[in-house]
């Protein structure tokens, strides 16, 4: 009897591991594509404002 509980015990163990560590790696994914929208949107940003820059100094030159 003892021994069926404690296999019991080891494969809750084992399933709240693989949770754990399922959580843990979409939580990364989420941190990660975060920070890659932000890097994207200051480049897009950036890009926006060279553009209005390039504009802004074209329409001198004219």
């Amino acid at each position: 009897m003892g021994n069926s509980s404690a296999a019991g015990s080891l494969l809750k163990k084992g399933l709240a591991w693989i949770i754990v560590i399922a959580v843990a790696i979409l939580a990364f994914k989420i941190v990660i594509a975060a920070i890659a929208g932000l890097i994207q949107t200051l480049f897009a940003l950036v890009l926006i404002a060279l553009v209005v820059f390039a504009v802004v100094w074209a329409m001198r030159r004219l």
